[in-house]
């Protein structure tokens, strides 16, 4: 399958998905690079997606605000007709759901190491780890006068080495500015986007055509709340929302201080989460797992190893719902019941969002179990691979993945390699649900698994400078792991000797 040479591209998302997404086009258009149309939309203020840090993001959003914002409103209809190059001007309206959302808090650092946290055109330097080291007083002792050997990043370098990597871009990137629909003309044959700029206090409407889009949002905007208790979850914080918080929202170890907590969840962020409050809340810690344990992630061990006295691992809610005292009272399937609970922490990460990608388009990729469906190697949309997703494909290599995932785009979508045949792309498909699930399980790789994918974008792209070292990316993120896993056995011992970080 051969893609016609595009012309015009447009890249939803300014973080380092769609910042990566553009270098990938600059090397391969190279001198015909400013002759051709090449916008980056994002709704923030700045670059950098994420990795802002917002003091006080959003609530969980319910799930009536997610539903109307993906369907076709009033307002989107009246636009269906106006011309490329001119502009509505309405009162502001509400903004995106996903608006004022991120998961950075003041002390984080990257829980993966540097190695997969860069791009390979621009590597990070030793002297980041000095600011890291400087700025975080829950560190890694040892690690002062050898700061080439620390593997992780303070979320201020993170976000600094995005705009120094991605400067020479900015006058592509368009601010303020969220993508209400992204639908394909019949009569043009181009994706057709609805545009509206907050601009002055207004919502400035407008309508663009590209060749190209590249979607580089939607993995880590909304969070999951498992379905079991979403219903619970809804009816409760509308109530009292300080009862229930998603990780997302964790700011302040200090707001945990004393408190009886319930956490949903084993991965990165609930081992975390855990980890910086187990020196100051009430124990035990109460863990609320799929399986009803966690010995299934060997990494994770300091958690829950000989501690199961003050880390309570439990199996998943039965009931949830608040008591006369204004507190959660919390029954779970192998018949724990857990009273006067002060927090409910979800951390079970979050699901696939593209409000964009109207159902009434024939856009609705999302399948009912949370995968972004038809799409071959978590990037080609199979009926239309000018359209293309960065950053579905969810792991342990974020950085490495995007440049990768780049650079294989930019070489199809500028004609120079072909994608396998329809029926190969969607025996890929059917192969990797038969492998992982139909969940959003599908897209995820550990890095036990990535050399593998790495190597089919490598072949893919057919690049003779594009190659990728499994041995090396395998060893540095496992060490990062093991070193991890020491932090959080660290923080347990503050709690056992009385001491500070």
């Amino acid at each position: 399958m051969k893609a016609k040479h595009s012309d015009s591209f447009a890249i939803i998302g300014a973080g380092p998905s769609g910042l990566s997404a553009i270098k990938g086009l600059h090397k391969e258009l190279g001198p015909d690079f400013d002759k051709v149309k090449i916008k980056v939309f994002d709704r923030r203020d700045k670059i950098g997606g994420l990795w802002n840090y917002i003091p006080n993001p959003d609530p969980i959003p319910t799930r009536k605000e997610i539903e109307e914002e993906r369907g076709l409103n009033e307002q989107l209809q009246k636009l269906e007709n106006i011309a490329e190059g001119e502009e509505v001007v309405t009162d502001q309206s509400k903004k995106p759901v996903a608006y004022n959302t991120s998961g950075i808090y003041n002390y984080l650092q990257t829980n993966l190491p540097s190695v997969v946290m860069q791009f390979s055109y621009n590597p990070l330097k030793p002297e980041d780890v000095k600011e890291t080291l400087l700025k975080d007083n829950y560190l890694f002792k040892g690690y002062e006068g050898d700061y080439e050997k620390y593997p992780f990043r303070h979320y201020t370098s993170v976000y600094q080495y995005i705009r120094d990597t991605f400067d020479q871009f900015l006058d592509k990137v368009q601010l303020n500015t969220n993508i209400e629909r992204v639908q394909k003309d019949p009569e043009t044959g181009k994706w057709k986007l609805t545009i509206r700029q907050f601009k002055d206090g207004k919502d400035v409407w407008s309508i663009e055509y590209f060749d190209s889009v590249i979607v580089c949002v939607g993995q880590n905007n909304i969070p999951y709340i498992p379905a079991n208790i979403e219903d619970a979850v809804e009816q409760i914080r509308a109530e009292n929302p300080d009862l229930i918080e998603h990780s997302q929202t964790f700011r302040r170890i200090e707001d945990y201080k004393g408190l009886k907590l319930v956490v949903v969840g084993a991965s990165y962020s609930a081992c975390d989460f855990i980890s910086d409050v187990y020196p100051i809340c009430q124990l035990p810690i109460n863990v609320v797992t799929r399986g009803g344990e966690m010995k299934e992630y060997p990494f994770r061990k300091p958690i829950y190893e000989g501690d199961e006295k003050n880390i309570n691992i439990t199996h998943e809610i039965t009931t949830l719902e608040k008591d006369s005292n204004g507190k959660l009272r919390i029954t779970t399937k192998d018949g724990q019941i857990l009273e006067d609970v002060d927090k409910l922490i979800i951390a079970t990460g979050y699901k696939h969002y593209f409000p964009f990608l109207k159902e009434e388009d024939g856009l609705n990729l999302i399948n009912k179990n949370g995968r972004v469906s038809q799409l071959y190697q978590h990037i080609f949309y199979i009926p239309d691979p000018s359209l293309t997703f960065l950053s579905v494909a969810n792991g342990t290599y974020t950085f490495t993945v995007f440049e990768y995932q780049s650079a294989l785009i930019a070489r199809f979508l500028t004609g120079k390699v072909e994608l396998p045949e329809r029926e190969e792309q969607e025996a890929w498909i059917q192969n990797r649900v038969n492998l992982k699930s139909d969940t959003t399980f599908f897209h995820m790789i550990p890095y036990e698994e990535a050399g593998e994918y790495f190597q089919d974008l490598v072949r893919l792209a057919a690049d003779p400078e594009l190659t990728f070292d499994s041995d090396k990316i395998y060893n540095a993120t496992k060490a990062g792991q093991e070193l991890k896993s020491k932090y959080w056995a660290r923080n347990k011992e503050i709690r056992k000797l009385g001491t500070s970080a």
